[in-house]
């Protein structure tokens, strides 16, 4: 049902809107406008995530993820935002440093709190990343159906998951938004992607490259 979505703002979960100059790119392969994960037969699927419980092996990968997140880290986060339409399109480069301290209780939550700074734009923002490991569930943001998420794969080193939610707007009306979430981490790396689908389609993409400060 829409009204077991998240609503909340956009501005809020994306740096990475995630995801240099407005021209064609160089060292970042842009896809803006492709169709998200959720096209089927040409249409947006708008059903509620489709959520499924883990397997015990795949909550052994999350588990080992969520305590390998643990500790300061630090590095940079290099994304655009698409402008235009699918036919012909440029990008806005969104890139920052980072600064990242992830905080977890035992195996079965971790919270990610990032400071994300812009020498371009001589400002900085907050991020918060937040993993719950309910038995055979796992959650983003909130331990409830407003933090449910449809898994797309696990490995002992990588989530990777779909969130989808609605923003509203003045109108009365609402924006469909999809979040695709890739998170890789080892003893001192942690790679995290963020691709942001509106309304069926690419608009921003962000990929964060963090090390453990030792």
């Amino acid at each position: 049902m829409e009204t077991d979505w998240l609503i909340k703002s956009f501005s809020s979960k994306c740096a990475l809107c995630l995801i240099l100059l407005v021209a064609p790119l160089q060292g970042y392969a842009a896809k803006c406008f492709v169709d998200s994960p959720s096209i089927v037969k040409g249409q947006i699927d708008f059903d509620a995530v489709k959520i499924r419980a883990l397997t015990h092996a795949e909550k052994k990968s999350v588990q080992a993820i969520l305590k390998k997140l643990n500790g300061e880290w630090q590095g940079s986060a290099t994304g655009y935002f698409c402008f235009g339409k699918k036919q012909k399109w440029s990008t806005k480069p969104d890139n920052y440093t980072i600064k990242a301290t992830a905080k977890g209780r035992s195996s079965r939550s971790v919270s990610l709190s990032a400071k994300l700074h812009s020498a371009e734009k001589k400002s900085y923002h907050m991020e918060t990343l937040k993993l719950f490991l309910k038995g055979l569930q796992l959650y983003f943001d909130v331990p409830s159906s407003l933090g449910e998420i449809s898994i797309i794969s696990i490995t002992p080193n990588n989530i990777t998951f779909l969130q989808k939610y609605r923003n509203r707007v003045k109108s009365g009306g609402s924006i469909f938004r999809e979040v695709v979430r890739s998170i890789t981490v080892n003893e001192s790396t942690l790679n995290i992607k963020h691709e942001v689908y509106t309304q069926g389609e690419l608009s921003s993409e962000s990929t964060w490259q963090l090390s453990k400060k030792l």
